[in-house]
This record gives C-alpha cells, sequence and structure tokens, in this order.
C-alpha cells in the first residue's frame, strides 16, 4: 500500500509539474481559446504555470519521503479541492453537475476529495 500511494503522489508531482511548465513556458498559448489575450493575461497565464510547477514539486518531494507525511499530503490535496472548487464557480453561480463522472473539472474534486477522505481515516502523522 505505502509503495501504491508513493507511486501517486509521484505521479501527481510530475503531472502538475510538468502542466506548470508547459503554462510558463507557453503562456496563453497553452490555454485554447486565449491567443487573443493581452500581455497582462500572458503574464498572469506565466505566473500561474509558475505556481503550478512549485505545487508539482512540492508533491514530488513529499513522495521522496519516508514514510510519506500524510498531513503534506492532505494539505497538498485540501489545495486542488479549493481548485476544483473555483472552477466550479461560474459567475457565481456553483455547477454541482460538474460532479458528475465525465463532466469537465469535476475528476479534480473527486481525486481530492478521495485523497482527503482515504488519509483520514488514518491518525498517524505519515503514512
Amino acid at each position: 500500500m505505502a509503495g501504491l500511494l508513493k507511486w501517486l503522489v509521484l505521479t501527481m508531482g510530475g503531472v502538475c509539474a510538468a502542466i506548470g511548465i508547459v503554462h510558463l513556458a507557453l503562456g496563453i498559448d497553452s490555454v485554447p481559446g486565449e491567443g487573443a489575450a493581452g500581455a497582462t493575461v500572458d503574464s498572469r497565464e506565466r505566473f500561474y504555470g509558475a505556481i503550478f510547477l512549485g505545487y508539482g514539486l512540492a508533491w514530488i518531494r513529499a513522495a521522496r519521503q519516508s514514510p510519506i507525511p500524510a498531513t503534506a499530503v492532505r494539505w497538498l490535496a485540501f489545495v486542488l479541492l479549493l481548485g476544483g472548487i473555483g472552477r466550479l464557480l461560474v459567475h457565481g453561480r456553483p455547477r454541482p453537475a460538474a460532479l458528475v463522472p465525465g463532466r469537465p473539472d469535476g475528476h479534480r474534486i473527486r481525486a481530492a476529495a478521495s485523497v482527503l477522505l482515504a488519509l483520514g481515516r488514518r491518525r498517524k502523522g505519515a503514512v
């Protein structure tokens, strides 16, 4: 079980870091439909890319520790959960339909909630 958790946490970190690198390098060209946006939006996109790269590196750092610190993984999953909730809010309206499997953005909420629930069952500070 610890090997599977390590693989999942490491994969999460690698994917997030890769997404961050792409957004940092390409700016608004990494977002479909944003090609007409100006320098301000491009700058913001690259800034968010750098933050996402750091977020991915934090996941990788957690995966490389032995035992994997459950508190760190909980906080990282909580940040993902907050991001997913933010994506659900469109024009001030929550979109509960996004929680349905197969809907866009619902995977972020389900993934983060699954990690938090699984780790919530453990009482120790590391897994």
